[in-house]
């Protein structure tokens, strides 16, 4: 475990073997186009059970990426419960689909402020000279600095805790003793796209909520909706991808890109508060709040970028989620 990197986590999420099982995991059965739905289903929980033991050591270690390796792991594992509550029962998921939610939120904060102090650290360093007024990198520096000490505390504390480990023993219980529904024995191939096309009904209904505003904080928050939708739908498409193959692969991909249009648009928001709070803060250090300001401007124009380019990269989704679910 302890040479365990990112790279190799990011294999288990692809299938390859895991080198550091659940305690007292049962063996996991084989998984094939003939599989039956709760098969599919456990297999991908099991993944996911495997990438928050493997980063664990790497997030109490502060290595690069793993608490975002360790967040995407529970949401991957969250949203499986939800989206497939045909096969799962809810009445044993919900609460660990909460206690999930709970961890991933210990995590976020720190994940968050290294992905803002990494974007505007990039944006001063790439104005020329005669925009950065006043010691501008230094500001960044330490207005990220004490933030990111205590989120890092808070994950460290949320590992450490008598929570966490009864979540992870809830989840080695459901891997022993997988709740399932009738429908779990019905062939995956046939049952599971359904759950795709309700991901993609709740994630357009997001889309259109947001289009029915013309801008602004209910716009972006419409929008920021949407991503959540988009990320539950492309973790469905790929709890399916072990039976329907290429269409499902097809469909994260063009799902993928819908997200990253939408954590661009959400990145630029959450940019363009810190970027307030530097620019207001600025002459207690000795500058002004120009340069904040044209960087502020910058992410604007970012996020209409991004915002631009969503509705040709959402029908892309939509023909794709029509091969796959018919």
């Amino acid at each position: 475990m302890a040479g365990t990197t990112i790279r190799e986590i990011e294999r288990r999420y692809s299938g390859e073997p895991v080198d550091a099982d659940p305690v007292d995991a049962p063996p996991r059965a084989d998984v094939d186009e003939h599989a039956t739905a709760g098969t599919v289903v456990l297999a991908y929980v099991a993944k996911q059970a495997d990438a928050i033991r493997a980063t664990d050591p790497l997030v109490r270690r502060g290595a690069p990426d793993s608490v975002h390796a360790m967040r995407v792991a529970c949401r991957r594992m969250r949203s499986t419960m939800q989206s497939f509550r045909m096969v799962l029962d809810r009445d044993r998921t919900d609460a660990l689909v909460a206690e999930l939610r709970w961890l991933a939120g210990q995590l976020g904060g720190a994940r968050d402020l290294e992905v803002q102090e990494e974007r505007i650290g990039a944006a001063v360093a790439a104005l020329p000279p005669e925009l950065v007024l006043g010691p501008v990198a230094a500001e960044v520096t330490r207005f990220f600095a004490g933030r990111r000490a205590g989120a890092s505390d808070t994950a460290d504390e949320a590992l450490d805790s008598d929570r966490y480990r009864a979540l992870l023993g809830a989840v080695d219980a459901l891997l022993a003793d997988p709740p399932f529904l009738p429908a779990a024995e019905a062939p995956a191939r046939v049952l599971l796209p359904a759950a795709v096309a309700t991901a993609v009904r709740r994630t357009r209904r997001a889309l259109r909520r947001a289009d029915a505003q013309a801008g602004g904080p209910e716009r972006d928050e419409h929008l920021h909706e949407m991503r959540k939708a988009a990320k539950r739908l492309r973790y469905a498409a790929e709890a399916v991808g072990s039976v329907r193959g290429r269409p499902a692969g097809r469909l994260v991909k063009q799902v993928k890109a819908v997200q990253e249009l939408l954590g661009e648009h959400q990145d630029s928001v959450v940019a363009r508060e810190l970027l307030r709070e530097l620019g207001a803060a600025a002459p207690a250090e000795g500058g002004n709040g120009f340069t904040f300001g044209w960087l502020s401007r910058d992410e604007q124009a970012r996020s209409e970028r991004a915002e631009a380019a969503l509705d040709a990269t959402w029908a892309r989704v939509q023909r794709r989620a029509r091969a796959l679910t018919g």
